[in-house]
């Protein structure tokens, strides 16, 4: 559903993830994405920084970075975006998403 664009309706299928999974961190960071698109941008944060504690040498850490860093940035925290996203790209140099947002 999240890679249809049904955030909302991926949410409740996310958290029921995590939970039969805690540490399957890919809900995690999805569930946080489909939060900010559902409109509870409060709410997407938390969870990345759960993610990033429960797997600080995951792989796909500079996702969980990202996604904080563009909180960040639609909120016009931008001191705390450029933090988020430099630690993004220091984690994953060959992602685009990191660069653009800097």
């Amino acid at each position: 559903m999240r890679w249809q664009g049904r955030c909302e309706e991926a949410i409740l299928e996310l958290e029921t993830a995590f939970e039969l999974n805690p540490n399957w961190l890919n809900s995690l960071d999805q569930l946080a994405w489909c939060k900010l698109m559902a409109g509870s941008i409060d709410e997407a944060i938390p969870l990345e920084e759960r993610a990033i504690r429960l797997g600080p040498r995951d792989p796909f850490i500079g996702n969980f970075y990202s996604r904080i860093g563009l909180v960040h940035l639609l909120q016009s925290h931008l001191d705390d975006a450029i933090l988020w996203h430099e630690r993004a790209r220091s984690a994953n140099p060959a992602s685009y998403f990191p660069h653009a947002r800097l």
